[in-house]
């Protein structure tokens, strides 16, 4: 069903693209891989959430079956790096910061990967201080709603 799925992305035609994969998931519920190529086609789609609901759902899979369908990319630094991008886009730079250092330890040569942890790393003292002024600033009380 993922090569009836490649096919369809080929073609251009995400929506039977996105059918089978779904099919594929349904199918093998211990298998990453499907999940895997779901999360990249929303990844391709600026669909963060479904991105990331997909990618904990593959990361949630924690053995890797040994059989033919099994693609090394699933396992590899992929749903990781597609988890950090995800979260990113949401306004997660915590957990993007968390995602991209894990994709960085399963795939330490990857200078993009490399990239994005520095990147987001430098993101994260701005987030500490954004924190920090509305743990500290005083309560404002709310408006009154006009009547």
């Amino acid at each position: 069903m993922r090569h009836i799925a490649r096919c369809y992305s080929a073609l251009g035609n995400l929506k039977l693209t996105e059918l089978w994969l779904r099919r594929a998931a349904d199918e093998t519920p211990t298998f990453r891989e499907p999940l895997v190529e779901l999360a990249d086609l929303f990844y391709r789609q600026q669909n963060w959430k479904e991105l990331v609901r997909f990618c904990n759902r593959a990361l949630a899979i924690t053995h890797q079956p040994m059989s033919y369908p099994s693609d090394q990319h699933a396992w590899g630094s992929q749903p990781w790096d597609l988890l950090s991008i995800g979260l990113w886009n949401l306004g997660d730079k915590r957990g993007a910061h968390a995602a991209a250092c894990h994709a960085l330890t399963l795939e330490p040569s990857s200078e993009r990967i490399r990239n994005n942890v520095a990147l987001l790393a430098r993101e994260l003292p701005k987030c500490d201080a954004l924190e920090t002024a509305f743990a500290t600033a005083p309560a404002q009380k709310a408006a009154e709603p006009a009547v």
